[in-house]
């Protein structure tokens, strides 16, 4: 049964991840009911208590008593109108904005009481705290109820004019970040400046056009031409392109004017952008790009700061100086052949020296090269050196594996976000900013240009050391532009490893990699059973039975694919419920959880999708459902992680908060930064390429199956790394130092 009514909000309870159950009254009943807001549901914030919210949604049964509605859509009603007496005295006074100032619900009833509603409402609208503080409120208490009531207005004006206009409810929460005062009249002043918050989606353009136009906006405003370029720039931007050709742009700005009817050229649109400081102009090789100015401005902020860092002098080190250096790193390469039967080869010699003595440095090498083993060597006389050492990366389970290998402390250790997060909040677990630290980011192929140049702006002024460790073959991040594969190419400085370890040298997984690096083409032999090696599978028309065989030959086999989407027959969404119901079929009497769409079971391999600093899970961990409980109505999955000797019990909140998804396969990009014995490739895809193969092939260590054909696997060698089609304005320079 549906419902659809206004509620008053009684009572709310927030959800761990978003979301919430709120009790409310609906009209012509004394008692609350139970309303449940799921996390994904598009609100623009959860209820408060004393709010009126229109509200559609799903009746079912929730207790002995009551009717619990599940919401499917909610919509603040707004401030209390001049004729709603009770309903502002109840508002006033429970209200959450309007508590921890000495004002409550006595004193809201005695300020309608002496004010009366109607004027009340008229004061709070025009700000008017003086002349509400001639009533029975102090100047300070009338100055924040003024305050929090104006916040209230201006998101209730915005949502009304979202919903009168049919635009995406989601764009209000972007919105009021950014906007925090007449958002409204901004908003119809000029509904063009929307197309940086919509998706490329041209039903969003002609969407925000019909807004335009109900505020007699014509389609050849300057405004409307100024939208037309921006949107036509973000389309590329979605592919993850940061500039567009010049001859590109000016076809894809005609389309989008052509969409809302303009009769103004795209030249001239272009000019118009121009002028206002909406784009700019980037030359390189003779070729012409245009370029969203934000985007400009966060590319030329990464290459200064670059440029300027690696320009700062390094003071002298007390305890090892420059010229002692050198002897140091030979030491300890001698005490590493002690411990570990091999010395450092002098490139990797070369690259601690490196790390230590500049401040921005590239250590790049594939599987085998001893890119790990640098890590460590560095971190080890660092510590002597009393230089602060920070490893990070974009993958959770990159950063534990970093961890584990060079023996870093925890504190030390972490996902780059977390590192951001925890500057930003001032932790003492945070980067000490003023202590010349050395911040390694392992991974760095990952990494966007966005995200680093977040962390670099919390240096400021503080020196710092920048050591970024990688794979230059790798898939390119997954965010827009480039920026370890531009860095690769510039005159940084920049150790390359390339001797592999004798004992990885002669493997077929080593030789098929460097062909595929080289984009060499090249027969597989047929999967026939074997335990090592690369082989091929083909003539698969059944995917989950082909999986169910690897898995069922062994016990740790990681299927990767190219695919995440529902659309196609080999994604992961398609393919790991079907997998899950052969492998592991839901036995009878026990527990299986569903949160979502996704049901888990004992023994059901899983991924984490998302970073819990809290949980001490992250993004890329794997583990396995060990079992499902309930305790006192409450479902619980117990999962251990590969790298983690406790087991987490989570929740259906829990799941959420780390993004728990079923590991039967999962795809390329996720599987960056890990490591799996045995591994399997689905390659039927026509967009999959040569850094994807490689990134994929790399994670094996000892078997690796690719479920295809070998011309399949060519056609994948044969493709460009996507890396070289992506256009970014990035392009760091370095003096070279005297």
């Amino acid at each position: 049964m549906s419902f659809s009514g206004i509620v008053e909000v009684t009572s709310v309870f927030p959800g761990i991840i978003g979301g919430c159950i709120f009790w409310a009254k609906i009209e012509g009943k004394k008692r609350s009911s139970p309303f449940k807001v799921k996390h994904d549901v598009a609100i623009l914030r959860n209820p408060s208590v004393g709010e009126q919210w229109e509200i559609k949604g799903q009746v079912r049964d929730y207790d002995q008593y009551n009717k619990q509605v599940v919401v499917h859509r909610a919509k603040f009603c707004g401030l209390p109108h001049d004729d709603q007496d009770d309903y502002i005295i109840k508002f006033l006074g429970v209200h959450p904005n309007f508590r921890g100032f000495n004002f409550g619900p006595e004193k809201a009833k005695d300020l309608v009481a002496d004010i009366g509603a109607p004027e009340l409402i008229k004061l709070l609208n025009n700000g008017d705290w003086k002349t509400i503080a001639d009533a029975k409120v102090s100047e300070s208490e009338a100055q924040r109820i003024c305050e929090e009531w104006s916040d209230l207005k201006e998101e209730t004006e915005l949502v009304t004019f979202l919903s009168k206009n049919k635009l995406d409810a989601d764009l209000a929460k972007q919105i009021i970040r950014l906007c925090k005062f007449d958002t409204v009249n901004r908003l119809k002043r000029n509904p063009y400046a929307l197309v940086a918050l919509s998706n490329s989606n041209p039903q969003s353009l002609m969407s925000i056009a019909t807004v335009a136009k109900a505020q007699k906006i014509t389609s050849d405003d300057e405004r409307a031409l100024i939208g037309c370029v921006e949107f036509a720039l973000y389309q590329e931007l979605e592919l993850g392109h940061t500039i567009t050709e010049l001859a590109m742009a000016t076809k894809a700005i005609k389309a989008c004017l052509d969409m809302i009817g303009s009769e103004k050229s795209a030249e001239i649109a272009i000019q118009v952008a121009l002028a206002a400081k909406a784009i700019c102009i980037l030359e390189e090789d003779d070729t012409i790009y245009l370029q969203p100015i934000s985007l400009a401005y966060i590319e030329q902020s990464v290459e200064k700061a670059l440029a300027s860092l690696h320009k700062t002098p390094i003071q002298e080190n007390l305890f090892v100086t420059r010229e002692q250096l050198p002897a140091r790193i030979e030491q300890y390469s001698v005490e590493h052949k002690d411990i570990y039967g091999w010395a450092l080869v002098s490139k990797q010699c070369h690259a601690v020296e490196m790390a230590l003595t500049n401040r921005v440095s590239l250590l790049s090498g594939y599987g085998g090269t001893g890119k790990t083993a640098v890590l460590k060597a560095i971190y080890d006389p660092a510590s002597e050196m009393g230089i602060v050492v920070h490893v990070a990366a974009l993958a959770g389970k990159a950063a534990n594996r970093a961890k584990q290998s060079i023996g870093a402390d925890d504190k030390k250790v972490s996902t780059i976000h977390t590192m951001i997060k925890l500057i930003k909040e001032g932790s003492a677990l945070a980067v000490d900013l003023a202590s010349d630290p050395l911040i390694i980011i392992d991974e760095s192929s990952m990494v966007d240009i966005s995200l680093i140049c977040k962390l670099i702006k919390f240096f400021g002024e503080n020196p710092f050391r920048l050591l970024l460790v990688g794979d230059s073959a790798q898939l390119p991040p997954i965010g827009f532009g480039l920026f370890w594969h531009k860095l690769v190419e510039s005159n940084a400085p920049h150790t390359r490893l390339t001797e592999v370890h004798r004992m990885l040298a002669d493997s077929p997984l080593h030789e098929c990699a460097m062909k595929i690096r080289n984009g060499q083409t090249h027969d597989l032999p047929i999967y026939q059973g074997e335990t090592s090696g690369v082989y091929l599978m083909p003539n698969v028309t059944d995917y989950a039975t082909a999986i169910v065989k690897l898995r069922n030959t062994f016990d740790h086999c990681m299927v990767l694919s190219s695919y995440a989407s529902k659309l196609f027959q080999s994604s992961t969404q398609t393919l790991n419920p079907i997998v899950q119901s052969i492998v592991n079929p839901k036995a009878e009497k026990e527990f299986s959880m569903l949160y979502g769409t996704i049901s888990l079971q004992k023994d059901d391999p899983v991924i984490a999708t998302k970073n819990s600093h809290n949980l001490g899970i992250f993004n890329g961990m794997t583990g396995v459902i060990e079992s499902i409980d309930a305790e006192i109505g409450k479902v619980r999955c117990h999962v251990r992680f590969d790298d983690d000797n406790n087991v987490s019990a989570l929740s259906p909140e829990g799941c959420y908060e780390v993004g728990l998804q079923l590991a039967y396969l999962i795809t390329i990009h996720k599987s960056q930064g890990s490591e799996y014995d045995n591994c399997a490739i689905i390659i039927d895809s026509p967009f999959l390429e040569r850094s994807g193969i490689y990134t994929a092939l790399t994670r094996t260590k000892k078997l690796c199956v690719l479920i295809g054909t070998n011309e399949q696997y060519n056609n994948a060698i044969k493709r460009p790394p996507s890396y070289e089609s992506i256009r970014s304005g990035f392009a760091p320079k370095f003096e070279c130092k005297v």
